[in-house]
């Protein structure tokens, strides 16, 4: 996805999106994939790709988004100094 998303960042990332880029054969497993998107802060609410999903998509500043992310699931004391 993150290759995909390197050549053309794409307006609405959906459930035909999904199944159609990764190959999925239902429905329920493009959903599936589609919520940790949004708790990782790649797209909205409304499946757009975020500021953050801009930058993950570039190699300069994947490891800041990455941080990011992990910052937004982990709370920090739980990770240390990583």
């Amino acid at each position: 996805m993150r290759n995909q998303f390197s050549k053309t960042l794409p307006s609405t990332v959906s459930v035909n999106y999904l199944k159609t880029l990764l190959a999925l054969a239902t429905d329920q497993a493009a959903r599936n994939i589609l919520s940790p998107l949004k708790s990782l802060g790649i797209l909205d609410d409304d499946g757009h790709p975020t500021d953050l999903a801009n930058l993950w998509r570039t190699d300069s500043t994947y490891g800041k988004a990455c941080e990011t992310m992990l910052n937004a699931i982990y709370p920090p004391e739980l990770l240390g100094n990583l």
